[in-house]
This record gives C-alpha cells, structure tokens and sequence, in this order.
C-alpha cells in the first residue's frame, strides 16, 4: 500500500507517494499515453493525455508497461516504481501544473 509522501506545492507541482517493494503504478483516469521519456537517472517517466484537456505525467519508472500511442484506463498498470524510491504525478491542465488532491482525496459532502 502506497502513502503520500510528498505534498504538493507550487514550488514543487507534484505529489509523491513512499513505495515499499515494486508497486505497480496505474494510470490515473482514460487517457492515451503521449510520450516515454528518460530521466536525468535513467529513470523512465509516462505522459498521459486525457479527455477533458488535462496530462498526467508519472516519475520514476522502473519500467514501462504500455507503448506511445497506447489508450488506456484507471486500471491500466503503467509500470513500477523503481525499488526504494518514491512514485511521484504531475497534473497539467493547459500546460500548467495544478494540485491533484480533490481528486485524489475527494471530501465528504455533507
């Protein structure tokens, strides 16, 4: 089970999640993948576009399990985390970096 480990903020527009073992990382709604790039360590990074004019972009990939161009879902596994490091997602919406938390952590309505 994964658990936020890094907030996100302006400075730094991302959320990170610790990562014990080789989790799995999965898109985070239908979208196609964009691009598969490489990090400064070699890291593997996915970009997502999705629907509603929005990218997601997801860091330190040990692997990757789907191809550019590749459409995918929610329950679509995107790879696995590098052992001992982090999972870390970006939002974009319109090129800018937004906070994901209200999707990712919806309140209660009362």
């Amino acid at each position: 089970m994964s658990r936020v480990s890094h907030a996100w903020s302006s400075q730094e527009p991302y959320i990170g999640y610790s990562a014990p073992g080789d989790e799995k990382v999965y898109a985070f709604a239908a979208g196609q993948v964009m691009s598969i790039a490489h990090g400064q360590d070699e890291e593997l990074i996915v970009r997502l576009r999705h629907e509603i004019g929005m990218e997601t972009l997801y860091y330190n990939l040990a692997d990757v399990l789907t191809q550019e161009g590749d459409s995918v879902s929610s329950s679509t596994c995107l790879g696995h985390v590098i052992r001992g490091s982090q999972a870390l997602l970006e939002v974009r919406m319109a090129g800018r970096s937004m906070n994901p938390s209200a999707w990712l952590f919806p309140r209660d309505e009362p």
